[in-house]
């Protein structure tokens, strides 16, 4: 299946994380652009196995809390607001995936 995505910006460099049993966050470095602006969006894709993500002020837990994104399936989030608290947890403790990341900023920036 071929999928297609609208990236409304500018890629930048892809960079890989992996989810382990304790929650992460983006890593920060990798959001800003060589000229310092932070990105505006991010497309992840999960290579392994699935993870449990959330927004906002909650935790993703393991066994609990959390969207699913499965193997093989990606997400894009288009808000610098929700790109900051993106936070991800391997969906089964010991488990752990890894996330292909694209960060998205505004053109020019």
């Amino acid at each position: 299946m071929q999928q297609t995505f609208s990236m409304d910006g500018v890629a930048g460099d892809t960079w890989t994380q992996t989810s382990t049993n304790a929650k992460a966050s983006l890593t920060a470095a990798n959001l800003l652009s060589a000229k310092n602006n932070r990105a505006i969006g991010v497309l992840i894709t999960c290579e392994t196995q699935p993870i449990k993500y959330t927004f906002g002020d909650s935790d993703p837990v393991s066994d609990g809390l959390g969207h699913v994104l499965a193997a093989a399936g990606s997400i894009k989030i288009m808000n610098s607001a929700n790109v900051k608290t993106f936070q991800f947890i391997s969906s089964t403790a010991g488990s752990h995936g890894v996330l292909q990341i694209t960060p998205i900023f505004e053109p020019g920036r």
